[in-house]
């Protein structure tokens, strides 16, 4: 097939639509379940009070915003693909926003900002409520006016369709670029889990994720690299690349896409087993806390005969999908057999090598297949 022909062919199966709706209709849509922001994973695209009220104060002032893009599903209900942050701005600012148990956030209050620095302290307040809490202080609240005028403020809406629904939605949110905000790939990653999957989510993936002995094994990881995102992406890690073969990470354009790709295909799976990969994850984060507690991925040094420094990746990536491929041999071995393998491990010159390596993927490449070479066997 010619690349004129994939053109046409993909161009057929993709079907757009856009009119501009008021912000008075998108929160009707939202109160009648007909505007889907997935509360789930609401917390991780969280914006702070200063960038909420910067976007009411764009919406007031007339300043434009970027369209929201939404794909409609078989039975008609919009998910939202790119603004969840700003929908969720405005429904959080008018008293309406929920969380996954379908309670109601607290209103937002908003802050002054340099345009409008008399936004500070100001909140929504429906008719209703004005009739129940004849006590406030009208100062503190928008007028009905400026309700009203908020609620006519018009957005782009762009209402993305295409024939292969089942992986349209979330291969759409992988490609925008959200909101203009730059998201992590481990964001994405939520987003895409909970469209495929939202038990796989949050029955699974986000309870590994907080395991405690996990979490005090990675106590010195730096957020600064994954964001709030770090404990998730090192689980993403452990689960593929305990299961994956060098030269399938190897005709991935990226270890992003290779991982993004690993975990979507687990979500959708009837075959990947839920309860054996909690059991070996638990297992093997008890194991290593059990030994070496925070400084499980930290460097040894042999002349000081002691762990020190902060995190490392490459380590974590050898030793914990080592141990955890391997735990039935490990788990009742000679700790201290254990222990020197993981400090002989830091005078290995291929790891030495590669473990500060700045290319994720030619890491990997390099220093998967030791992770199974030094903890495959036992001597």
């Amino acid at each position: 097939m010619s690349l004129q022909q994939e053109i046409e062919k993909k161009a057929k199966e993709i079907h757009s639509d856009g009119y501009s709706l008021s912000i008075g209709g998108l929160i009707s849509l939202y109160r009648d379940k007909e505007l889907d922001l997935h509360p789930e994973f609401q917390r991780f695209f969280r914006w702070n009070l200063l960038q909420k009220t910067r976007f009411v104060e764009s919406l007031l002032i007339g300043i434009p915003i970027p369209s929201i893009f939404v794909y409609q599903r078989e039975d008609g209900v919009w998910d939202v693909i790119d603004g969840v942050r700003r929908l969720s701005a405005i429904f959080e600012f008018v008293g309406i926003l929920e969380d996954e148990a379908g309670e109601k956030y607290a209103p937002l209050r908003l802050t002054g900002t340099d345009y409008l620095p008399s936004l500070e302290g100001k909140m929504w307040r429906n008719e209703e409520e004005e009739d129940d809490d004849d006590d406030s202080d009208p100062e503190n609240y928008f007028t009905m006016f400026q309700r009203i005028e908020l609620k006519r403020v018009r957005l782009d809406i762009k209402i993305i369709k295409e024939e292969n629904e089942q992986d349209a939605g979330y291969e759409l949110f992988r490609r925008i670029n959200t909101g203009g905000i730059s998201l992590s790939e481990q964001e994405v990653r939520n987003f895409l889990l909970v469209m495929i999957s939202k038990d796989f989510f949050l029955s699974f993936f986000r309870k590994l994720a907080s395991y405690p002995p996990f979490l005090q094994c990675i106590a010195s990881f730096p957020d600064s690299v994954f964001g709030e995102q770090h404990e998730l992406e090192l689980v993403s890690r452990f689960l593929v690349f305990r299961s994956s073969d060098t030269e399938d990470i190897r005709k991935s354009p990226a270890l992003s896409d290779f991982v993004t790709n690993k975990m979507t295909e687990f979500a959708r799976s009837d075959d990947f087993n839920t309860n054996r990969e909690k059991e070996i994850f638990e297992r093997t984060f008890n194991l290593l806390l059990g030994m070496l507690k925070d400084d499980a991925f930290r460097k040894f040094d042999k002349h000081s005969d002691s762990f020190s420094g902060g995190f490392s990746m490459a380590a974590y990536e050898i030793i914990a999908t080592g141990i955890g491929a391997n735990i039935d041999k490990w788990e009742d071995a000679d700790t201290d057999k254990i222990k020197m393998k993981i400090r002989s491990l830091w005078e290995n010159r291929r790891f030495k090598s590669w473990e500060k390596s700045g290319d994720d993927k030619e890491r990997v490449l390099h220093l998967l297949p030791l992770a199974e070479e030094w903890f495959g066997r036992e001597d």
